[in-house]
Formats: C-alpha cells, sequence, structure tokens
C-alpha cells in the first residue's frame, strides 16, 4: 500500500469486539483481526471478497 488505508469494522460485528475489520487498497480488500491489526492480513481481490462477504451472509 503506498498510503495507510483506514479499517472498518464490521456491521455485524459483536459490541465486545470480537470482530474483524476491513480496508482496501485499490483493487486488494484486506481484512484484520480487531483485537491484532498488527498482526497482518487477509488479502483478496475484490471480487473474492465480495463473493466471501455473500456467502457469509447466506446470498
Amino acid at each position: 500500500m503506498t498510503r495507510k488505508e483506514p479499517f472498518r469494522k464490521s456491521r455485524r460485528s459483536a459490541m465486545d469486539d470480537e470482530c474483524v475489520e476491513v480496508g482496501r487498497s485499490g483493487d486488494v480488500v484486506k481484512v484484520r483481526d480487531s483485537k491484532a491489526p498488527g498482526a497482518g492480513t487477509v488479502d483478496l481481490p475484490v471480487d473474492a471478497a465480495r463473493r466471501l462477504f455473500r456467502a457469509l451472509r447466506g446470498r
């Protein structure tokens, strides 16, 4: 990433901080653990991330 992209918490996250955060940099969606943001990210192409999120929502 050439600049730091903001991450946002999932809308479906629990109030006890057990959630993931999502950010985007160009054609890559980055997913990280909100409790351990420095532990790294799972990087997915945008199309793959869309398919994953649809599957998780059950659509």
